[in-house]
């Protein structure tokens, strides 16, 4: 299991580098930052897969599952992100 090593961020208890390389994945250029290859395609896949798929891919990778549902299936879930973010920094 991926665990970061990033302080979590009090709101939904997120590590900060998690919720910064989502909000890259989706076009933040102000608070997102770019993650390693690896991180990106896991994001991806992530972004395209089911129902039944995310939730088999949250076994190992809870934090990234987590906070690319909160961004993309969550409405006000991207701006939430966003001020994870700059709450943060």
């Amino acid at each position: 299991m991926t665990q970061s090593t990033q302080p979590l961020v009090e709101n939904r208890g997120l590590p900060l580098d998690v919720v910064r390389h989502v909000l890259w994945h989706f076009g933040d250029s102000v608070y997102g930052v770019e993650p390693g290859m690896f991180r990106q395609r896991l994001m991806l896949t992530v972004s395209s897969a089911d129902k039944e798929n995310r939730a088999l891919l949250a076994k190992g990778f809870p934090e990234i599952v987590a906070a690319m549902n909160l961004a993309q299936l969550t409405e006000g879930g991207f701006e939430e992100l966003r001020s994870i973010a700059k709450a943060a920094l």
